[in-house]
Formats: C-alpha cells, structure tokens, sequence
C-alpha cells in the first residue's frame, strides 16, 4: 500500500441544473487536476487528461404538464396523496435524451410511485425523515403490492398525454 501507481482513474457522475453550474464544476475539476501536477512537478505529458462519456440535460418537468396529470392520477387516488415538488431535484436521469430537442422543447414528465414499505415510511416520516427510501439507499426496500398500482398511474398518466 505504499507504491504510487504510474496512473490513477477518478470517474465522477456531475448533477447540475443549469450550464454555467456545469461549466463550473468542469473548471474546478480540471483546475484542481492541474493544481496537483504542478505542485509535484510533474512533466506536462503526465498531466491528468478529462475524458467526458456523456452528458443529459437536468430533469425539468413541465408545469402544465404535471398540472393535467395530477387531475387525471386524481382520479385513482386522494389528491393528498399527490405529492408536487416545486423545487428542483437532483436526479441522474436521460429522459430529456428521449426528446429530439429537449433544450428548447422540453415536454415530458418524471413522476415518481412510492413503493417503500408502508411501515417502515411511517416510522421514518414519524422520525422526521422525509423520503428516505430512494433507490440508491440501503434502507431501500419496496413493498411489491405497490407495483401494480405503480403500473395502473403510469397507464393513466400515458393515456392523459395522447389526449388532445
């Protein structure tokens, strides 16, 4: 464990909501990189190179959208039980790539289903812990009863959007 390898890879997943925030982030990256070869003196062929794999745009609702859905998935179920975030999340998703312009035509909507245990929710909500069941926690764990209803508010949500 004391050998320093020739080479090194860091893969990083960035989230941002706006360009200038990416840009940013790039920047810093690419300035620490940098920082750290010159401090140690390093040649310029060693330098840290950026290979960039892709990019997706944020996930950004449409207002409209979620307004005309939350009216028809209210039909299935109590309008309490519809949860409308305003703020913006930071979710890693491509959905924005299914669109053919989804710089200046984004049209589409990211809904989530709860699926966690009801129990353990409770308990969690009861502790002041809102949502702690994403997908990429350990206390995940989803209720499969939960599936088919997930299912019934896609359908629902779908058939909404074909309607002139």
């Amino acid at each position: 464990n004391n050998i320093i390898p020739v080479s090194a890879t860091l893969k990083v997943n960035l989230r941002w909501f706006n360009d200038a925030d990416r840009n940013k982030m790039i920047e810093g990256i690419n300035r620490v990189d940098s920082s750290i070869a010159f401090a140690n003196n390093l040649p310029a062929g060693l330098y840290p190179t950026v290979i960039m794999k892709g990019m997706v745009q944020p996930v950004k609702n449409d207002t409209t959208l979620v307004n005309r859905l939350n009216g028809a998935i209210g039909k299935l179920l109590p309008t309490a039980n519809i949860i409308t975030h305003s703020l913006p999340m930071m979710g890693s998703e491509d959905f924005p790539m299914l669109i053919i312009n989804s710089k200046t035509n984004p049209v589409y909507d990211y809904l989530w289903v709860g699926i966690a245990n009801p129990q353990l929710y409770k308990k969690a909500t009861k502790e002041g812990k809102e949502f702690p069941f994403y997908n990429h926690n350990p206390n995940f764990e989803v209720d499969l009863s939960a599936i088919p209803f997930g299912t019934m508010i896609g359908a629902t949500a779908l058939i909404e959007m074909f309607k002139k």
